[in-house]
């Protein structure tokens, strides 16, 4: 790798097309690295350590080419979801088109659990979240304004749930 972080790695998240990865310490600074060219795309700071991270899934936002070598890699700008304590952050991930580029806040959801939050699933086609908390709840929410849709919490739970997953038809969580 190009750089070091500051203190010990503690999150790691490589996006679904291998182009980049973010290593995040455990004081919640953050190093974004193209994995095609060794370059540091961006430094961010959190400013909160952060408990998980993960890309969407999805394809379908602003295709882009990158040329090396007269090959065309297919970039798609995808989003990644960072949760510190109660709170659920989502960026938009930055593009290996630019040699700097900074996480630029998408959503922001507060106090969204009473507890800190475990982890956080995307769903497969990206539209929906899932967050698992220490206060026994799973809870559902939508990336875009959706109308109708009112986030959903799953209780009932006798103990933490760390993981979750969608079905593949996506009816299931």
């Amino acid at each position: 790798m190009p750089e070091e972080t500051r203190s010990d790695i503690s999150r790691v998240a490589i996006s679904p097309d291998s182009g980049k990865i973010i290593l995040v310490d455990e004081e919640g600074y953050s190093i974004i690295i193209n994995l095609i060219t060794n370059q540091i795309i961006s430094h961010f700071n959190f400013k909160a350590k952060i408990l998980d991270i993960k890309f969407s899934p999805d394809g379908k936002y602003k295709p882009n080419c990158l040329i090396v070598f007269n090959f065309c890699f297919w970039e798609i700008n995808r989003f990644l979801a960072a949760v510190s304590d109660g709170n659920l952050r989502v960026f938009e991930a930055p593009s290996f088109l630019k040699s700097i580029e900074p996480l630029v806040l998408y959503k922001k959801l507060k106090a969204i659990h009473t507890q800190p939050i475990m982890g956080v699933i995307w769903s497969p086609d990206s539209r929906f979240l899932v967050t698992m908390s220490k206060d026994l709840t799973v809870k559902i929410w939508a990336l875009h304004n959706i109308s109708d849709f009112q986030p959903f919490t799953f209780t009932g739970h006798k103990k933490v749930c760390v993981h979750s997953f969608f079905s593949p038809d996506m009816k299931y969580v």
